[in-house]
C-alpha cells in the first residue's frame, strides 16, 4: 500500500502501520502550510505584515481560501491583492484543548472567523486577541501579526482600536 501525501510517498507491507513522532527537535512550531503556487503569495504577504487575498479580475470577487478558480464567475484570472485588514468578528470559540504540541501552553485562546470589510461574506479564519468576554459577533476587528518562526508570520486580529463591545 502508498501513502501519499503532497510530493511525498512512503511504501507500507501489510501489517505496517504508519504513526508520527511526538518528539520535537528545536523549537516548536505550529504546523507549517506547504508551499503551493495557489497559496504562497498569502504566506509571502504576511511575512511582510499585509493581508492580501485573491481577487477576480473579471468580477472583482475576492476569493478565499485561495483556489485557481473564482466561485462567482469561474474566471481563472485572479491576482492577489493587498485589503485593509478590517473586519466584523462573524464567530468565535475558545479551545480548551491543544491540536498541536505547540499550542499546550497557549490554551485556552481564541479563534475566530472575520468578515472582511471589504466584501461582507468572504470570511478570513484566524487566531482572536481577547477573552470571550471582551467578544461579541459583529464587532469591529483590525489585523495584526504574530512572527512565530524566522519564516512563519500569522494574522491574528483584535477588537478595532477605540470600539467597545
Amino acid at each position: 500500500m502508498a501513502v501519499e501525501c503532497g510530493d511525498n510517498s512512503i511504501s507500507l507491507m501489510e501489517g505496517d502501520s504508519l504513526s508520527m513522532s511526538n518528539q520535537v527537535s528545536g523549537p516548536l512550531s505550529p504546523p507549517i502550510p506547504a508551499h503551493h503556487p495557489v497559496t504562497d503569495f498569502y504566506w509571502e504577504s504576511t511575512r511582510y505584515h499585509r493581508l492580501s487575498l485573491l481577487r477576480c479580475q473579471s468580477c472583482g470577487h475576492f476569493v478565499h481560501f485561495p483556489r485557481p478558480i473564482c466561485d462567482n464567475c469561474q474566471s481563472t484570472d485572479l491576482a492577489p491583492e493587498e485589503i485593509s485588514g478590517r473586519g466584523t468578528l462573524y464567530t468565535y470559540c475558545t479551545v480548551m484543548q491543544a491540536g498541536a504540541p505547540y499550542f499546550v501552553d497557549k490554551v485556552p485562546y481564541v479563534i475566530g472567523v472575520i468578515d472582511i470589510e471589504e466584501e461582507p461574506g468572504v470570511r478570513i479564519p484566524a487566531g482572536i486577541e481577547g477573552v470571550d468576554s471582551d467578544l461579541r459577533c459583529g464587532i469591529p476587528m483590525e489585523v495584526f501579526f504574530v512572527d512565530v518562526t524566522d519564516t512563519l508570520t500569522l494574522p491574528y486580529f483584535r477588537r478595532l482600536t477605540g470600539t467597545s463591545v
